[in-house]
């Protein structure tokens, strides 16, 4: 990058997303912001395209890099900028062995809840896009009693209108595998080639409506399944992240909507999965408790 393509990138109308974990992107690998060319390069073209709404910095979460908060202040800090923009925002699906490594361990589920739920709250991920439309994309599925059947998988890959390609042709499961590798259910992420749409199959996925969790799961439409190609232990991991990752956002929109903040959901889930913040504790006659964690009224939902 550099001033002249950065100016070619500008006239023609390029809209540039940059994934940076911010205080994280050590897990991810060497950081260019590191290199002062390479950073006066990426300030000179957000401050070309961010007035046009055309930039964005995605970050990721992982379990050495938790908080939204500062992710939102690393960047806020780095370009001067109270608004700029940050895409993504997930937490990490664990697509291999170093995806599961950055996973939630069991004991660190209470505590990322808790803390995500500290930063929408008080407005420290405000900046964050998928928050914002996560949160108000849940409430209108209760305002409106969207189905789960109008609900596609989270990526959008299961679209027939959707496609990922690399530069070779070949059409993929998603933009976030090879050609080379293979899906954990042992067909190749190769699905197919541009040359000949015709034969074209995505056979390396499973739509959440094929699982046996996910219809059940009461953040279902926050989540949408996940990542569709996992299976086995990497589906483990990212279905774990995924559910630790929705339950803020299904707590913010609860919030939004009553003034009341769930802290237990009953029903047809493992036990581990109902306890939303680790504030549930048993009576001395074996029955279950909560106590009021937030300055506001608190419900069991």
């Amino acid at each position: 990058m550099n001033p002249e393509t950065n100016q070619w990138l500008e006239d023609l109308g390029f809209t540039v997303s940059i994934s940076h974990d911010g205080p994280g992107q050590h897990v991810r690998g060497p950081d260019p912001l590191e290199d002062q060319q390479v950073r006066t390069a990426i300030l000179d073209l957000y401050q070309r395209l961010a007035p046009k709404e055309r930039f964005s910095f995605n970050a990721m979460l992982n379990r050495d890099n938790q908080s939204r908060a500062e992710i939102q202040s690393f960047f806020v800090n780095l370009t001067g900028d109270p608004n700029v923009l940050i895409g993504e925002g997930g937490f990490v699906d664990a697509y291999d062995a170093g995806g599961i490594n950055q996973s939630l361990r069991a004991d660190e589920f209470h505590s990322f809840r808790r803390q995500a739920f500290h930063d929408i709250r008080h407005g420290k991920a405000s900046r964050i896009a998928s928050v914002r439309d996560r949160v108000m994309s849940f409430v209108n599925s209760l305002r409106f009693m969207r189905p789960a059947s109008s609900l596609g998988q989270k990526c959008g890959m299961d679209r027939p209108d959707s496609i990922a390609v690399d530069l070779k042709g070949n059409v993929l499961t998603c933009q976030n595998v090879s050609a080379a590798a293979l899906a954990p259910n042992g067909e190749s992420h190769r699905i197919g080639h541009t040359s000949q749409m015709d034969q074209v199959a995505l056979k390396t996925a499973t739509h959440w409506s094929h699982r046996s969790e996910c219809p059940k799961c009461p953040v279902l439409q926050i989540c949408k399944g996940s990542c569709m190609f996992l299976e086995g232990p990497l589906w483990e991991a990212s279905c774990n992240n995924a559910y630790s990752d929705a339950l803020p956002i299904f707590a913010s929109g609860i919030e939004f909507l009553t003034g009341l903040v769930p802290v237990f959901i009953d029903g047809d889930i493992p036990e581990a999965r109902k306890d939303i913040f680790g504030f549930s504790h048993t009576n001395s006659n074996g029955t279950e408790a909560t106590r009021k964690p937030f300055p506001v009224p608190v419900v069991a939902a």
